[in-house]
């Protein structure tokens, strides 16, 4: 039986961490190798923006950074802006926002143990943006303005975001872009709809 590694990702409602947890099950199961056997484990890392921007970064030595691994709670890593770095470049510091973006990363487990490729989404600036539109809704309907352009512009943007965080799941990576595309400019600029 191959291992075959899963992994879970959060990242923090401030955006500026992302925690990656190796949730695999067949550690030491069938041949497979004890999480204490691990000696390589990297993250290879490509973002694309809504602009079609790709950015590939260099690998990040996960077992430099965070091993070695005494049991599977010690596969839990919780990565910055910092940590992604493109040429002498980085994404940002340990204070700063990812940028949104389709996230394309690379697992490897001790070189050719094992691989997984993962897809996932990073909205986490206009999913934040739109948080601060919805906020101040309270504020129109006790003055009673219910019916405004600033509380139709939000509800119709945080439906936007729902629905690209449901297109990712299905794996229509220009689509979601474009949809993100469309939010960005949405939380920049508003709405061009006259409700």
């Amino acid at each position: 039986m191959a291992l075959t590694p899963t992994l879970s990702f959060t990242v923090r409602n401030d955006n500026k961490l992302l925690t990656i947890n190796d949730t695999t099950v067949d550690y030491s199961i069938g041949g497979n190798i004890a999480v204490t056997d691990i000696t390589a484990l990297t993250l290879d890392v490509e973002v694309v923006t809504s602009n079609n921007i790709s950015i590939v970064y260099d690998t990040i030595n996960l077992f430099n950074l965070f091993g070695p691994f005494a049991n599977q709670a010690a596969l839990n890593f919780e990565l910055n802006p910092s940590h992604f770095v493109s040429g002498g470049t980085y994404m940002g510091n340990s204070d700063d926002e990812f940028p949104d973006g389709l996230y394309y990363m690379t697992y490897t487990i001790n070189t050719s143990v094992a691989t997984k490729d993962y897809d996932i989404l990073l909205d986490g600036r206009v999913v934040n943006a739109t948080y601060e539109l919805l906020r101040v809704i309270p504020q129109y309907y006790l003055f009673g303005n219910c019916n405004n352009k600033q509380i139709l512009d939000a509800i119709f943007t945080m439906a936007m975001i729902d629905a690209m965080e449901s297109s990712a799941y299905v794996g229509n990576d220009e689509a979601v872009l474009e949809q993100l595309a469309v939010i960005e400019r949405l939380v920049t600029n508003g709405s061009n709809y006259t409700w």
